[in-house]
């Protein structure tokens, strides 16, 4: 297994065989597609650190060592005037169909049910390894589990008590958070954290 990656951590060292470093997107031009079809392109916000390379001369390295074609690119302004010589609505398939309303109804679960948001200081590589973000509120909120006022209530429940949750086999022990803004029947758990890491699927049943 060979990885890109700007960071190490010890799942990609136990699961790749080489790991190839890049520079994060932060440090090189790129382009991206939007949810409506338009292309933003991106401007690096500081320079390369040290010998850094960017994926894309990575991949051109890969390329032209292994003679492949295709990879022989000097700028990426090659690599998008490649990838976007036809209009890029002409390449996606994102267009919208009325679906006809649902007549089936599903009873409610009588467990628990996983909300699985996505933390704002827990989105990238870059934010999750900056310490400032992670002393702030929210990326602290993020690392427990939240609980409404009703069940908080049934429970019994103090702030800074440890609760023991279980979802397919799975079972995790963290602090909880009296969030009053969750629906019964409820709990928060952030997805994208370590305590997520350990649970089964961002959404279902827990207890």
């Amino acid at each position: 297994v060979i990885a890109m990656s700007a960071y190490t951590s010890p799942d990609l060292l136990e699961l790749a065989d080489v790991i190839l470093p890049i520079t994060p997107y932060t440090e090189t031009i790129g382009s991206y597609v939007n949810m409506a079809g338009q292309v933003q392109t991106i401007q690096p916000s500081v320079r390369p650190l040290a010998d850094a390379r960017p994926a894309w001369k990575v991949l051109r390295a890969l390329g032209s060592l292994l003679n492949l074609e295709g990879f022989l690119y000097n700028l990426p302004e090659e690599v998008y005037a490649d990838a976007f010589a036809k209009p890029v609505q002409d390449l996606l398939n994102n267009g919208f169909t009325a679906t006809p309303e649902v007549q089936q109804r599903v009873p409610l679960a009588a467990a628990l049910e996983r909300l699985a948001d996505q933390p704002i200081y827990s989105s990238d590589a870059i934010v999750r390894r900056a310490p400032a973000l992670q002393r702030t509120r929210d990326a602290k909120d993020a690392t427990m589990v939240g609980v409404g006022q009703t069940l908080w209530a049934q429970l019994s429940l103090q702030a800074g008590d440890r609760v023991v949750l279980a979802q397919n086999g799975h079972t995790v022990e963290a602090s909880v958070l009296l969030q009053p803004d969750l629906a019964d029947g409820v709990v928060r758990i952030a997805t994208a954290t370590e305590l997520s890491g350990q649970l089964a699927s961002m959404f279902g049943e827990v207890t």
